[in-house]
């Protein structure tokens, strides 16, 4: 059950009548509907090709709660310093190797609590939405 109170079977029931009429395809539905794969791709994507966005558009607070402190030291040192993995290996005394999986690892937790965050905001601007409408017809 999704927290609008809609099962999947009942939001397929609305979605399915039109689905042909916007060419989407069954199983790209069944996607969307279970995992939202199109938006974990593009939280994916902006952590990857521009982190600086994500340090402007999550909270510290949420970075601070989803990684580890050597996490979030590592990675501030590399996104908000320019820090090369070599100096902040130099530095904190671990290995390349052991940045580079740091770094990726940390990259991952940010995804989900971007994409946790997002998906949040979305259903809410979706209740919000729904309610002024509401309130206006």
């Amino acid at each position: 059950m999704y927290t609008d109170g809609l099962t999947i079977s009942e939001i397929r029931k609305i979605v399915n009548p039109t689905k042909e009429k916007w060419s989407i395809r069954a199983i790209d539905l069944d996607n969307w509907l279970y995992k939202g794969d199109i938006l974990k791709l593009l939280c994916g994507y902006i952590v990857n090709k521009y982190p600086k966005w994500i340090l402007e558009l999550i909270s510290e607070e949420i970075l601070k709660k989803s990684l580890t402190e050597s996490e979030y030291n590592i990675l501030h040192f590399y996104w908000n310093e320019g820090k090369t993995i070599t100096q902040i290996s130099q530095k904190s005394g671990f290995t390349v190797e052991s940045i580079n999986k740091i770094i990726e690892t940390s990259k991952e937790k940010i995804k989900e609590a971007v994409f946790e965050t997002w998906k949040s905001g979305i259903h809410d601007y979706r209740m919000i939405s729904d309610n002024v409408k509401e309130n206006i017809y």
